[in-house]
């Protein structure tokens, strides 16, 4: 098990999650797609572990899914890079959690994008940008600006992946997976699960609002139990975990999923 360093990560929206088990360094992705055994693997997407990191989420999630019979991988801040989020299809995750920093941007059809732990360089991915399909974006999440300060924040600008990204820029499809979107307004609009689905997930789990860390672990970790352990269907899990959602901040956002049979959304 190769264990990785993190890095600073991204904007102002918490929570995905995806547990895992193994670490491996950034950029060697070929080892991790080419590793199927037969035994459907899981991943935990910690984005937000260097400057709010949760090792009991990790820990819990990780137990979870592999109880449920999931080999599990995770990856943390440094390795969600670009060429990470590019080959993620092809890495045959059935079960995919995210723990993210996420933002709203542009119009509702451009829908949420997701931060990854990439800082933004104008040289870098130049087709890619050309096309439209990477952004950039600045945490501005409140605790991570009374840590860090306003002033650094100029020198931690992020790559983003939204729909388009999704659509064009990934390689190969998800095998029905399960994507549940631990962060803020990551289902905002429509468009991020709708490309997750056209690209073959199952169903998508996120935010319509802004979230807190601490209620996103919370609430995805009851979500997962009734998922993984006690067998709930989606939309049975779902709602029973929002009704049961109870804010500890100022924000109330709505837990939805999309499923892939007719593309409605469900919320409650």
């Amino acid at each position: 098990m190769k264990k990785t360093k993190t890095i600073l990560f991204t904007m102002g929206v918490f929570v995905s999650i995806v547990l895992t088990v193994t670490y491996f360094a950034g950029g060697n992705l070929d080892d991790e797609i080419s590793s199927y055994n037969g035994v459907d693997k899981a991943v935990i997407i910690d984005q937000l572990h260097k400057d709010i990191p949760s090792l009991y989420f990790q820990n819990k999630t990780q137990t979870l899914l592999e109880n449920a019979g999931y080999q599990v991988d995770l990856f943390t801040t440094e390795d969600i890079t670009v060429d990470f989020y590019k080959k993620l299809p092809t890495m045959n995750y059935k079960f995919i959690v995210f723990r993210t920093h996420s933002v709203a941007l542009g119009t509702v059809e451009n829908s949420a994008s997701l931060l990854t732990g990439e800082i933004y360089n104008i040289e870098s991915h130049i087709d890619e940008q050309l096309l439209g399909q990477l952004k950039k974006a600045v945490p501005v999440l409140p605790e991570y600006v009374k840590k860090v300060g306003w002033a650094a924040l100029a020198n931690q600008t992020y790559f983003t992946i939204g729909s388009k990204a999704v659509n064009e820029m990934m390689q190969g499809n998800f095998d029905k997976s399960i994507i549940i979107l631990g962060g803020c307004d990551t289902l905002s609009g429509n468009n991020l699960a709708d490309s997750f689905l056209k690209r073959g997930a199952s169903v998508v789990i996120g935010w319509d609002g802004l979230i807190s860390s601490r209620d996103n672990d919370r609430t995805i970790l009851e979500l997962l139990e009734k998922i993984l352990s006690d067998g709930e269907d989606i939309s049975d899990a779902v709602e029973s975990t929002k009704e049961n959602f109870v804010s500890s901040t100022q924000y109330s956002p709505t837990l939805k999923y999309f499923l892939n049979n007719d593309g409605a959304s469900n919320d409650f």
